[in-house]
């Protein structure tokens, strides 16, 4: 999170414009359409996440950094079903390519469901960790 700004954001950028690419190459495949869809819909999250979370660092950092983690969280639920888009949409028309298309549905339907879940927790801000005691947190 503290890296977004970095070179203005270059580097997430680049894998952006990489997913975007991928998409693109993908659309209308009925083969891969669940991980296809899920994908589009967690990057739209995860820019979402990623410029309010840059605005959030010059104005508010605490609340930035407190959203760490489900940040990181949906950027890796994103980037592993990019990986299962491309996995799937690029095997051939056998038993290997048709269990790489299951494994890529069952990603898109079980694994990145939580994402609107882990966009809100990025996004929550400190307030509710910092109403914790130090005690309370050991309890945790």
């Amino acid at each position: 999170t503290r890296k977004l700004p970095r070179h203005d954001g270059a580097a997430f950028r680049a894998v952006t414009e990489r997913i975007e690419a991928d998409l693109a190459r993908f659309d209308g495949d009925e083969r891969v359409r669940a991980i296809h869809q899920t994908v589009e819909t967690g990057l739209a999250l995860l820019h979402d996440a990623s410029n309010q979370l840059m605005a959030s660092l010059a104005e508010a950092p605490r609340d930035a950094l407190a959203g760490a983690t489900p940040y990181l969280q949906l950027a890796g639920r994103v980037y592993i079903g990019w990986m299962w888009l491309r996995a799937a949409g690029d095997a051939g028309e056998d038993p290997i390519g048709d269990e790489y298309r299951v494994l890529a549905r069952f990603y898109a339907e079980q694994i990145m469901a939580d994402s609107h879940a882990l966009l809100a927790r990025a996004l929550t801000g400190a307030e509710a960790i910092d109403a914790l005691s130090a005690e309370q947190i050991a309890r945790v």
